[in-house]
């Protein structure tokens, strides 16, 4: 009986404290849980209006009430408009729109809208060239940008970049703005989807950098950004892919008819140069003005001389995109 009575005790105690250890582990949890439980994220402030070079700290709020703060990650959805830092600070960079985002590790997500003011409009026409390089007509018509003292930008062929890489050394050289175009142009395999055109645009952007050593800013869409090619989907993909690499599309508001089909003269394209660019600048708009460089562009240089005379004698200046700060401007089938 005695020993039967001492195993009682013992299963009784035994059983006390693992009463008590589940107690202490299951308090553990909850304790635990409610101290790693992430607060309720906000921001004070979820819209800013900024300028060109302004900064600005995010600040975010936790619910303390139902859990702690947490480190939080910071990233934007187009880095040429405003880009953001590992402290949350944020450096207006172009004209446009764009959301910081402020995110946890659980999957919060919040974030601000960003505007930023376009410039003042001032005097400068931005003349961008596509196609080439080719040895004699890119050749020509920096000959001629340099007598003129004015800066261009070349949306380059990576095929064609590959041959003529002292071109495009040149180029950067000169003072002038290299942007991407394709490596190679052919709609129906760059079109084919957004992991083709991205695929291709990773082969050029490879290559100039090589030849470039430089990262670069601005991509063109081959046939503009409402070409019959691409599907709305597929553009809406490239476009918040290569803006969140830091990339600006930019389109074209004027042009000379150099690759129409049609073989007008160069003073018919001069003419027809002035009228469009006239006609941007009379709608409030900063001229971009789209020209050809490939090898069949003959007549191109003596058009853009007779550009360069007329707007030069009226004061305008002429720049590479690197110095422009106004918006995105893209013809796209999607806003």
């Amino acid at each position: 009986m005695g020993e039967k009575k001492h195993n009682t005790v013992r299963k009784q105690r035994v059983l006390f404290f693992g009463i008590v250890l589940l107690i202490v582990v299951l308090t553990g949890a909850v304790l635990g849980v409610i101290f790693l439980r992430e607060g309720t994220l906000s921001l004070k402030k979820t819209s800013y209006s900024m300028e060109i070079g302004d900064t600005a700290t995010l600040q975010t709020v936790f619910d303390k009430e139902k859990g702690r703060a947490v480190k939080v990650a910071y990233s934007t959805s187009n880095k040429t408009v405003a880009d953001v830092g590992k402290d949350g600070t944020i450096t207006a960079k172009r004209a446009g729109t764009c959301r910081i985002h402020c995110k946890t590790r659980s999957g919060q997500d919040v974030s601000a809208k960003v505007q930023v003011k376009a410039p003042e409009y001032t005097k400068t026409i931005y003349l961008t060239f596509e196609d080439g390089p080719d040895e004699t007509v890119t050749g020509s018509i920096l000959k001629i940008l340099k007598k003129y003292n004015a800066k261009a930008t070349f949306f380059v062929v990576g095929k064609n970049a590959e041959i003529q890489q002292d071109v495009v050394r040149r180029e950067i050289a000169e003072g002038h703005t290299v942007g991407l175009h394709c490596y190679e142009k052919d709609y129906n395999m760059l079109y084919k989807s957004a992991d083709s055109y991205i695929k291709d645009f990773n082969k050029e952007e490879k290559l100039l950098k090589k030849i470039t050593g430089k990262k670069l800013s601005y991509w063109r869409f081959p046939g503009g950004g409402n070409n019959d090619f691409i599907s709305a989907s597929d553009e809406k993909e490239i476009m918040k892919r290569l803006h969140r690499r830091g990339y600006t599309e930019m389109d074209y508001n004027a042009m000379i008819n150099d690759a129409v089909g049609v073989k007008y003269t160069s003073a018919e394209m001069t003419k027809y140069g002035i009228k469009t660019i006239d006609e941007a600048i009379k709608s409030f708009k900063v001229p971009v003005v789209v020209l050809h460089d490939s090898a069949s562009m003959k007549r191109t240089p003596a058009a853009l001389e007779g550009i360069l005379k007329h707007y030069k004698a009226r004061g305008y200046s002429f720049k590479g995109l690197e110095d422009y700060r106004g918006p995105e401007m893209t013809f796209g089938k999607q806003k």
